[in-house]
């Protein structure tokens, strides 16, 4: 269809902008996924992000908001953060206290923010939402994220299958910049995610989210992992934000990260 409809989910925060398409009608109640039996539009992406209410990431996201840039141009989106409520205008999802803590391992400083992420994905999985969506993509606040270019890759494949991206050669194999997970994967995990809580359990105090979740999808949930290390550039310096790539990070400010997209969609 050629018109936007803007919808409401039913709770605080649950903001929601789809396309008018037929086939999503029959989950407009937001029912869980085993209720949602209209196929998805392929390619379709409910992109989520998780929002820390002090520092720099709201003001990233106003930004964004406000250019209709990154997940505001997903055909659905939403924010979740500790606490319920407005945020520089944005309306945030609470999902509770956030235990993220720095970690050291080998000389490398990260953070150990697998529980939260536990809680999103979990939070994401209740609502059923994504099941009215062919993929549900999570992405960073700092990330320069084009969700135009990442539709035409995921088209051809079969979302109802349990599939995630691999989105870099090293390890982690999924980074947490960018976790795209199909439809299929998503109701995977719904309803034996908990076999990673328990087999992943020593891990989940000491890692960050991105290995542990892609140790979970892999090993334990047996995911079919989709290579595609193009879709992503690290890389802070904005003069290096040329090419296709879906997502550009890190920019933690607003001009670096308005430069890099700048020069990513070639206006220099």
């Amino acid at each position: 269809g050629s018109g936007r409809a803007g919808w409401a989910a039913g709770e605080v925060g649950e903001a929601i902008r789809l396309w008018k398409r037929p086939s999503w009608l029959v989950a407009m109640g937001f029912a869980p996924d085993s209720n949602a039996t209209a196929a998805p539009d392929p390619g379709s992406l409910y992109c989520w992000v998780f929002m820390q209410a002090i520092g720099y990431e709201p003001e990233l996201m106003a930004l964004q908001h406000k250019n209709g840039w990154g997940i505001f141009a997903c055909d659905a989106h939403v924010i979740l953060g500790s606490d319920t409520g407005e945020v520089r205008g944005l309306q945030v999802n609470g999902i509770g206290e956030n235990p993220t803590r720095m970690c050291w391992s080998s000389g490398v400083r990260y953070a150990c923010n697998t529980q939260i992420f536990i809680k999103a994905y979990s939070h994401i999985v209740r609502k059923g939402i994504y099941a009215s969506f062919a993929w549900t993509v999570k992405v960073d606040p700092d990330s320069v994220f084009f969700p135009d270019r990442l539709t035409p890759l995921l088209k051809p494949m079969d979302c109802e299958k349990e599939l995630f991206l691999h989105n870099n050669p090293g390890f982690p194999k999924m980074l947490g910049p960018l976790e795209v997970v199909s439809r299929g994967g998503m109701s995977g995990y719904k309803f034996r995610g908990t076999q990673c809580d328990t087999e992943l359990r020593n891990l989940i105090d000491i890692t960050g989210e991105d290995g542990w979740f892609t140790d979970c999808f892999e090993k334990v949930l047996h995911f079919t992992p989709q290579v595609h290390p193009e879709v992503l550039h690290n890389n802070e310096d904005p003069n290096t934000c040329y090419g296709g790539q879906v997502v550009f990070h890190p920019f933690k400010a607003p001009w670096p990260f308005q430069q890099c997209r700048s020069n990513a969609v070639g206006q220099r």
